[in-house]
């Protein structure tokens, strides 16, 4: 029942989606978590403008965070309507990004990382539209420069350049000038900073300096209560069970829904090698990789075929993440 409902597209479900969102993040807009990440410790540029006219633990800072995690959950929704990529049209994937923001409750407050993540999201739109264009070279450039204001966010960002070189590869023909708008993209951001620091008379080797910090701080370790473990768990199954499902049914989707899989595909793999690879990279991943896993999740329920099977196991998912709210 609680699946149907979701599955549909109706004004009332977004009322829903705001509510449960709502009821998810209350803890956190009572009482804002304390826990510092590491990027927090040495902040970006654009972090360090953003935290000194919001400070972290602040309810307006919660709320704010909150706004950006709808609109990222319907930027999501958005992206589908646009390509049509999934079986139907459907609120799920916002549905799946809100839950995900209630497995780890430290992230449910302002950080760069949600901001960085809502550019991905451009960014692979960016791309993924160059498919139905023939002059693409700036959107290349407009997905480096994204790329690259992210990472005057969160460092670690930067990384995720590798997304657009791979989307290049997927949907477009070998063209030079697409390759070299999406460094110049990338850069642009970075030497504008550098110009600034330099207008002030500020050290730009500490801005680059800052950089290279924010990517080797070690993260601290994380403890996990049990319940999130569970959850964790369970998730964790159900995208195993959904990436075999994807595979056996892969063929029958049209071309370009096999190259936007493929391109999401590679934001999940990428994230989790950058958990192992960064050093400063921590949990906060788990922001990025609720874009691969929400699309991943919703195209598993909207294909089974076992109405009861579905309802049980979202229900399940859905009951673990209120259980962690009241733990």
């Amino acid at each position: 029942m609680i699946l149907r409902i979701f599955k549909n597209i109706q004004p009332t479900t977004i009322v829903l989606i705001f509510i449960c969102g709502g009821l998810i993040w209350l803890k956190s807009f009572i009482s804002p978590s304390g826990v510092v990440f590491s990027f927090e410790t040495d902040p970006m540029p654009l972090s360090h403008l953003l935290y000194r006219f919001l400070p972290v633990q602040t309810i307006q800072s919660s709320i704010l965070a909150f706004l950006l995690w709808i609109i990222h959950s319907f930027l999501l929704v958005r992206l589908n309507t646009k390509f049509f990529f999934l079986n139907e049209r459907s609120f799920l994937p916002a549905f799946f990004f809100i839950l995900g923001s209630g497995i780890f409750l430290p992230l449910q407050r302002l950080n760069p990382v949600i901001i960085s993540s809502l550019l991905l999201l451009i960014t692979i739109e960016r791309i993924f539209i160059s498919n139905r264009q023939v002059k693409t070279v700036f959107n290349f450039f407009d997905a480096g420069l994204l790329i690259g204001i992210g990472s005057l966010f969160y460092a670690n960002f930067i990384f995720y350049f590798a997304i657009v070189w791979i989307g290049l590869i997927l949907i477009r023909p070998f063209k030079w000038r697409e390759w070299l708008s999406s460094v110049i993209g990338l850069v642009t951001p970075f030497v504008f900073t550098a110009s600034y620091y330099f207008l002030r008379n500020d050290d730009i080797i500490d801005f680059f300096n800052k950089c290279t910090r924010n990517i080797n701080l070690p993260f601290e370790y994380v403890h996990f209560d049990l319940p999130v473990i569970i959850l964790l768990s369970y998730t964790g199954i159900l995208i195993v069970v959904a990436s075999f499902q994807m595979i056996w049914i892969f063929s029958t989707k049209k071309v370009n829904s096999r190259k936007f899989f493929k391109l999401v595909f590679w934001v999940f793999i990428l994230t989790i090698g950058f958990y192992f690879a960064i050093p400063s990279a921590s949990v906060e991943l788990l922001i990025f990789l609720f874009i691969p896993v929400s699309y991943l999740l919703t195209n598993f329920f909207l294909s089974l075929k076992t109405r009861w099977l579905g309802e049980i196991l979202f229900l399940l998912f859905f009951t673990g993440i209120i259980f962690i709210q009241l733990y």
